[in-house]
């Protein structure tokens, strides 16, 4: 599952608030268990944007496994997904 498209809301990045809010369908279809993509902070050298293709907006969320981010790659969750102490009761 990919957690930045789990939000409920058209345009906002999901959280890990908004996967646990979806584990009860993901159960309903016979899963019972549950992998992610990396998590980090997308980078931006190699990104792609909707549909594949290679020139992505500033806003646009890019694969997971771009490269290159301000962030910096070694932070293990990306900010806005939420941190493990304050939103993974699961």
């Amino acid at each position: 599952m990919f957690p930045r498209s789990a939000s409920p809301v058209a345009g906002r990045h999901g959280t890990f608030r908004d996967v646990e809010a979806r584990l009860g369908y993901v159960a309903e279809m016979g899963f019972d268990v549950l992998y992610l993509p990396p998590i980090h902070p997308i980078g931006r050298a190699f990104r792609k944007g909707p549909n594949n293709t290679l020139t992505p907006g500033p806003n646009d969320p890019g694969c997971p496994w771009a490269i290159g981010g301000p962030e910096g790659a070694t932070r293990p969750i990306h900010p806005e997904l939420g941190t493990f102490e304050t939103s993974l009761a699961w």
